[in-house]
């Protein structure tokens, strides 16, 4: 933090990304028994057919025919995909699918996991989800289940109460995108990120624990949203210089976006809700943008091509006109509406580095404070913050109101 002593008190926090240790999605590891001996009693081929099962009073629709991995399946893998499905789903202790080549099965079963975040019972936290045993022509799975039969049925009773009053609210919303952006508010406002927790990687630790890592910001965006009939993506892969990390892309209004709640929330960026004014809790460079906004900082995993996410239509600095291509003018302008409008915080982003660095010296040299004072009309200096953000040429200011 460094303080200028210019026509305005001005303190600056530096908009650094601190490590996101969520980085303990490395999930599909597996112990091969590689058995010599098909003479063992061979369990019965799990069915096909995905059913409409029923425990203890509650329901489940399981078919998958909505979901995105699940859609780049040909007939033959997606009746692979629907038998460890179903056998998940049925808590099945042996599951049998008709392959043999282990990264194809390795493969079959992150698709099925990434699809589904309420397989939430499913043993993330040994980072082990199954092991298995190759035979003739086929292999049999035997999954590893954190929780079963009652226990999992108590917990899941508290993921669907949770979820219901939720998706409730936020199914009354106008927009596909209204929706997103009250989910991504959502996680964010209710959720503490904090490691090693209890549940860490799954929804169970966002809608009834409140204490989560970046898997379960982002498995439990992706179940909300499959709630709210937005199709939802659930991606893994790296951030560079910091580890493994989860995220989300999301299809709204047709069109494919970038989501990361985990990075949306401030706080995750070293600033707490005391030092920010009310509604900079969000970091909006993260819902609904673009690969090039994205991938700046990380890379995705490759099980499976991703969708393009190229239109920045509803990009937060876009759909509030303080999206600028260069430092001009209508920078100030927007600066001087925000104030006189007595708004909490004024923010803009730039689409070149060029425009973006001259805006920053003059913040850095206080411009905005000047605005302020001239507005306020006041001759005494004002407190004055501003944050930035080098990757995503995003700049935010406000002031004591006091």
């Amino acid at each position: 933090m460094k303080k200028q002593i210019i026509p305005v008190l001005i303190l600056v926090f530096t908009f650094i990304l601190t490590q996101a240790s969520c980085i303990g999605t490395d999930f599909l590891k597996y112990q091969n028994k590689n058995a010599e001996t098909p003479e063992a009693a061979a369990p019965q081929a799990a069915d096909t057919d995905i059913p409409l099962i029923k425990e203890d009073n509650i329901y489940y629709n399981v078919s998958p025919a909505e979901y995105y991995y699940y859609s780049l399946l040909d007939e033959k893998y997606r009746k692979m995909y629907e038998a460890v499905l179903s056998g998940l789903m049925l808590e099945k202790k042996k599951i049998r699918i008709n392959v043999t080549d282990k990264g194809t099965i390795n493969k079959l079963i992150n698709m099925v996991i990434n699809d589904h975040p309420e397989l939430f019972y499913i043993d993330y936290e040994g980072k082990y989800l199954y092991s298995y045993t190759i035979y003739d022509g086929y292999v049999i799975l035997e999954p590893y289940y954190r929780y079963t039969g009652k226990k999992r049925m108590k917990k899941q009773n508290k993921i669907e109460k949770a979820a219901a009053d939720i998706v409730l609210d936020i199914s009354a919303l106008p927009t596909e995108y209204d929706k997103v952006k009250a989910v991504f508010e959502y996680i964010i406002d209710s959720t503490k990120y904090k490691s090693n927790v209890p549940d860490s990687q799954d929804i169970y630790s966002v809608l009834v624990n409140k204490k989560s890592v970046c898997a379960g910001y982002a498995r439990t965006a992706q179940y909300l949203l499959q709630q709210l009939g937005i199709e939802t993506i659930y991606v893994e892969g790296t951030v560079y210089g910091r580890g493994k990390h989860s995220w989300n892309i999301v299809k709204c209004d047709g069109k494919y976006y970038q989501l990361d709640v985990t990075f949306g929330d401030m706080e995750i960026q070293g600033m707490s809700d005391s030092d920010l004014p009310g509604g900079m809790q969000y970091c909006y460079s993260y819902l609904c943008c673009t690969d090039k906004q994205m991938y700046k900082d990380r890379k995705a995993n490759k099980i499976a091509k991703l969708p393009k996410c190229s239109s920045n239509d509803l990009d937060y600095y876009v759909l509030n006109d303080i999206y600028f291509k260069r430092y001009s003018d209508k920078v100030i302008k927007s600066m001087k509406k925000s104030i006189r409008r007595k708004e909490k915080y004024w923010c803009c982003r730039f689409k070149t580095k060029e425009g973006y660095n001259k805006c920053l010296k003059k913040v850095s040299d206080g411009i905005y404070g000047t605005k302020v004072m001239e507005y306020m009309n006041r001759r005494r200096a004002i407190e004055t913050w501003y944050i930035y953000d080098d990757d995503r040429y995003t700049i935010s200011c406000w002031y004591n109101k006091g």
